[in-house]
């Protein structure tokens, strides 16, 4: 009778197991059949241009397998076509290039992502300052069983051109802290800018660069300084006749043989 019992059990046990297997490989099946998910390796590219800028900026982004296919790789190539969006601004031949020679891209089987990128150029000649156009990229396939990832395709390509207001040369006007020495305001992008100079105590004994913002309403912010040293800023501002004011600027020496800077103004003044 115990034999007969041990018997049943290790049927049942055995079904149990097979039926197990069975449940796997219909899983497995069910995400084999899924289909892929590919698209562009990055959503939204922004290009600022400013007047500084000559030269056309070439640009490439990578095609890849982002998904799906319970994570296997395709066993064929899967041939992507990339087509511009009839809601984009810029226009071919006088604000960028497509510089593919062809409009397939191709992610062999096997693989994860496409040997070959997908490549444009800005025409810098083409744009002037203030203008701003997109270019809209859409990724799509024949293959019915490959789609476009949502957050990877279309590609947004943002571009733009001004002219910072803010670019010159300057003097520094600090009493006690350098006063008259020359200083450079060079644009970073379209509010943003790097001065060449930060008037220090003698002290410091080096030149110090630094950036700052220029917002709507004319005030200025200073994001970085040439060295690690803590600072704070209270505020600035873009005064009418185009001095730039920098007031209540405290800066923390790391040496403590050098005196901290506090609450001190200082003006980069226009050179005309």
């Amino acid at each position: 009778m115990k034999k007969i019992k041990i018997l049943a059990i290790a049927l049942i046990s055995a079904l149990s197991m097979n039926s197990c297997l069975v449940d796997e490989d219909v899983d497995s099946q069910n995400q084999a059949e899924s289909g892929f998910a590919a698209g562009f390796s990055r959503g939204t590219i922004s290009h600022i241009i400013t007047p500084s800028q000559t030269e056309n900026i070439s640009e490439s982004v990578k095609v890849n397998l982002i998904g799906g296919n319970g994570a296997v790789n395709s066993s064929s190539d899967i041939v992507l076509n990339y087509s511009i969006d009839p809601s984009s601004t810029a226009v071919q031949g006088t604000h960028y290039n497509i510089t593919n020679t062809t409009n397939e891209i191709t992610i062999p089987a096997g693989r994860d992502f496409a040997p070959e990128d997908f490549m444009y150029e800005v025409l810098i000649g083409g744009i002037n300052a203030g203008e701003s156009f997109t270019i809209i990229v859409n990724l799509e396939s024949a293959n019915n069983n490959v789609f476009a990832a949502a957050q990877y395709a279309p590609l947004t390509v943002n571009i733009t051109k001004c002219d910072p207001p803010l670019v010159g040369n300057y003097n520094v006007a600090s009493p006690g802290y350098n006063d008259g020495d020359a200083s450079n305001v060079a644009s970073l992008g379209c509010d943003t800018y790097r001065a060449t100079y930060l008037p220090l105590a003698d002290g410091f004994n080096q030149v110090v660069n630094f950036e700052f913002k220029h917002n709507a309403d004319d005030s200025l912010e200073i994001t970085s300084i040439g060295f690690t040293n803590s600072y704070t800023l209270t505020s600035g501002v873009k005064l009418a006749n185009g001095t730039l004011r920098f007031v209540g600027f405290t800066l923390i020496a790391g040496d403590p043989q050098i005196p901290a800077l506090e609450n001190y103004d200082f003006d980069l003044v226009p050179n005309p």
